[in-house]
């Protein structure tokens, strides 16, 4: 489907939504306003992903630069595959314990 402007993808329910603050209050129960930050920048694509670990086959790079990484050492990937590789980056980032860094769950989660 493609979005009108100034309409985005809730990375929960991957319906598109206008307003996608108040989408997360009303039909997530996000309360927590930096939950509702981190999901936001993750539904526009403003992610931090420089610590992710690479998710190329065979690679083990986890490192400070994900998107040079990727760029520069996988020439042998096509452009769409490295486009795909840095997207699912973003759509999944992780910490050292494989959750998204910030964010516990929404539902009464009280910044601590």
């Amino acid at each position: 489907m493609t979005l009108t402007k100034g309409m985005v993808d809730c990375p929960l329910c991957g319906r598109a939504y206008a307003a996608l603050a108040s989408h997360f209050i009303r039909g997530h129960h996000v309360v927590n306003l930096a939950e509702r930050a981190i999901l936001c920048n993750m539904a526009t694509g403003r992610i931090l992903i420089r610590a992710t670990p690479c998710s190329a086959a065979g690679c083990s790079y986890h490192s400070s630069r994900l998107d040079k990484h990727i760029t520069n050492s996988h020439q042998e990937l096509t452009t769409a595959l490295r486009a795909r590789l840095m997207a699912d980056a973003k759509q999944h980032p992780s910490g050292a314990d494989g959750q998204l860094p910030g964010y516990r769950g929404g539902r009464g989660a009280r910044p601590g």
